[in-house]
């Protein structure tokens, strides 16, 4: 180490490891899911060729690298003026800001309890158990900012209504709608039926006054016909008893000699309710096509993007991988026949 940054090659192509300058860009020591793998920074940075693949905006290794992603070392920008230095706040007690109150619905956090793996604020609402700590404003995993509603952070009058609205031939309830982000942005749009009956999930009320919510959706009338999307669940893991770990439906998907027993009626590891197209308990008419797509400099197939939940919701909202991945994109689910 010494000989190397001691010469002008070595301090020249390793100055900050040399010691020859600083700066206040660190990565994280958290992990994160990188397809099925959970991965850590260093994981990231002894492999530069996945950079382009890796560290596309917002994705979790430009969040928790940005040391290795370069994320600091963009222009700099002009400097806002500084804030007034708001009254401290008691660790124990959660400020309570009124108005505009929404979680963040694609960050995710570690959970470093029994579960220990990365979880959204949807996992989070529907599990009080685990608010008392996790929601701590002190707590390592950040998810009293993340998380800003569950945790009581803030607080608004925006709920979802009980309605339904249609998808295809298929009816839907706001529950539905919430545990599915990407179908949000497909499905939030003002002409749509989701738009009014869920105005929560949709951040309707989020908009500035007098933005009209118009058209006003066409009551919903019984589902005569059968559905024509059928999903397993991206980011949602079950328990597999005999590997002692949790795994995704992708996973199970790869392996049909654990779908027998782990998609029987009554199996306690959850996978039947989540990997209904796995376990055949529905089916569709959505398949991917063989077609390749550029990601990068590289070719890349519907099969390595289904491996990637945490890049689908990037890579997806570009026309060509739709079109060629149309069951991992979830599209089919968005079109009505």
């Amino acid at each position: 180490f010494a000989e190397v940054c001691s010469s002008n090659e070595g301090a020249s192509v390793c100055p900050e490891t040399c010691g020859i300058c600083t700066d206040d860009c660190n990565d994280t020591p958290t992990k994160f899911y990188i397809g099925n793998d959970i991965r850590d920074c260093l994981w990231v940075r002894l492999r530069p060729e996945l950079n382009v693949d890796l560290c596309f905006p917002a994705s979790d290794a430009a969040l928790h690298c940005p040391e290795t992603c370069d994320i600091c070392d963009g222009p700099a920008g002009p400097v806002a003026p500084l804030a007034p230095t708001p009254a401290p706040v008691p660790a124990s007690v959660a400020p309570v800001i009124p108005g505009v109150c929404d979680d963040d619905k694609f960050t995710s956090f570690y959970v470093d309890l029994d579960v220990q793996e990365y979880q959204r604020c949807i996992w989070l609402a529907a599990r009080p158990e685990y608010q008392t700590l996790m929601c701590l404003s002190t707590h390592i995993s950040n998810a009293y900012s993340i998380c800003a509603e569950t945790c009581g952070k803030c607080d608004d009058d925006c709920v979802d209504t009980a309605g339904e609205f249609h998808v295809g031939t298929a009816i839907r309830d706001c529950k539905w709608l919430s545990l599915r982000p990407e179908m949000q942005k497909l499905l939030c749009l003002s002409d749509h039926e989701a738009w009014i009956v869920c105005p929560e999930t949709c951040d309707v009320c989020d908009l500035p006054p007098g933005v009209s919510l118009s058209p006003t959706p066409a009551p919903v009338v019984a589902n005569t016909g059968p559905a024509i999307f059928c999903d397993d669940e991206k980011i949602n893991t079950f328990f597999v008893a005999d590997l002692n770990e949790f795994q995704r439906c992708v996973w199970l998907a790869a392996r049909p000699e654990y779908i027998a027993t782990l998609c029987a009626e009554g199996n306690t590891s959850s996978a039947r309710e989540m990997c209904p197209e796995t376990c055949a308990v529905c089916t569709d008419d959505c398949e991917d096509t063989d077609s390749k797509f550029d990601v990068g400099l590289d070719r890349r197939d519907c099969l390595w993007l289904s491996l990637r939940p945490n890049m689908q919701n990037t890579l997806c909202k570009d026309i060509n991988v739709a079109l060629a991945c149309p069951e991992t994109c979830n599209i089919c689910d968005a079109i009505e026949r």
